[in-house]
């Protein structure tokens, strides 16, 4: 028996234990690699297993390749694995916002979309109301949902410094038009010309 085994003995029993079944020689076999051969903590080994069985994912394979994304990302402690997922939680249930927004409930998103999302909510600070009214104007004017148009907009808002939809809703505002604002512009000549006339000294 080596040192090593008590401890390996544990964290099968915990793995067990969380998802509620008898892990097979497959998934013994996964478990121990993670501890032993790749040198993962157990009890970050562990919460990579609650936080599948809270999702209601109990295959190993989902474990052990997201156990090893998180030595790769550097997430070997209680703190910095809990940071994460606060922001996964946060990023799904953004996600999910976006989704319900435009009428998608047949399909997961792509990697590039939920890449767009968190730039919309994370570098722009826009709400689901300024996403929402971006997804309008792109439906209304190509047809259909398309991502990349909607970051168009969404990108030139942010620019601009608009924060609301009312704001956002001010472009479109019918404003004076060139004509208009030439008549303004002749009407101000005429009234100078008219007054400087007035004052004109006369000859005799």
């Amino acid at each position: 028996m080596t040192k090593r085994q008590p401890g390996i003995r544990s964290l099968l029993h915990e793995t067990e234990a969380i998802l509620g079944k008898t892990l097979t020689s497959t998934d013994i076999s996964t478990v121990i690699s993670l501890y032993d051969w790749a040198g993962i903590p157990a009890d970050v080994i562990l919460m990579v297993v609650a936080y599948y069985a809270s999702i209601d994912k109990r295959n190993l394979r989902y474990i052990e390749k997201t156990a090893l994304s998180w030595q790769e990302m550097g997430l070997d402690n209680d703190k910095a694995i809990e940071e994460y997922l606060d922001r996964q939680s946060v990023l799904r249930k953004r996600e999910q916002e976006v989704q319900s927004a435009f009428g998608i409930y047949d399909r997961r998103l792509t990697s590039k979309e939920q890449k767009y999302i968190d730039q919309w909510y994370s570098d722009y600070q826009f709400s689901v109301d300024m996403i929402r009214l971006a997804y309008e104007k792109t439906v209304d004017n190509t047809g259909k949902i398309s991502f990349p148009y909607i970051h168009k907009i969404l990108s030139s808002w942010h620019e601009k410094g608009f924060k609301t939809p009312e704001e956002a809703l001010t472009e479109s505002a019918p404003g004076k038009s060139s004509i208009e604002k030439q008549k303004e512009y002749s009407f101000d000549l005429e009234e100078f010309e008219r007054q400087h006339r007035w004052h004109v000294p006369t000859i005799d």
